[in-house]
């Protein structure tokens, strides 16, 4: 790939991504940090408004770990809430993260009927994501997401070795200018 310093690249872990983001989008004028509703300071969520060219958008970054029990199902709702809560702007919304839900089909946007996936599929249904990533971030499974409410937001999107530590893949994609 050309031009790296436009290229967005992350191993898409919450804790890990505001400063790999900001270390490597080379064409953000302006980043501010928005805050998370206090009484989500449990989830592990990160939200950004970033200017670049022209465009203004809203980058929200989170991490579900695996599991699918009930506590699980409670988290999911609080990490999908929480969403909604950011979401409520004017601004392209995108969403990135680990979301761990290794059965959704993204290419039907259909996932099995369990608490924990309804949650997160019925929010990225209804608020008219799409979802970029569509090989595997590990162990076969697409796990790591990228998902934007325009169709039109990227222009490129690779899957690479990890970074660091990582044990996934690493998502590098080009905003569409």
């Amino acid at each position: 790939m050309q031009n790296m310093e436009h290229y967005i690249s992350s191993s898409l872990t919450a804790v890990d991504l505001p400063s790999e983001l900001l270390d490597v989008i080379r064409d953000v004028t302006d980043a501010v940090t928005v805050d998370v509703p206090v009484e989500f300071k449990h989830v592990e969520i990160v939200c950004l408004d970033l200017t670049f060219q022209d465009t203004v958008c809203r980058v929200i970054c989170f991490c579900r770990k695996p599991g699918f029990s009930d506590v699980d199902a409670v988290y999911i709702k609080d990490c999908v809430t929480c969403l909604q809560r950011l979401y409520s702007t004017e601004k392209l919304v995108v969403v990135t993260g680990d979301c761990n839900l290794p059965e959704i089909d993204w290419s039907y946007y259909y996932a099995p009927n369990a608490a924990v996936y309804d949650a997160f599929i019925d929010f990225v249904n209804r608020y008219g994501f799409c979802q970029y990533v569509n090989e595997p971030t590990r162990n076969g499974n697409i796990l790591d997401i990228v998902m934007a409410t325009s169709v039109a937001f990227v222009e490129d999107l690779a899957i690479s070795v990890p970074l660091g530590t990582s044990d996934h893949n690493t998502v590098i994609l080009k905003p569409t200018s």
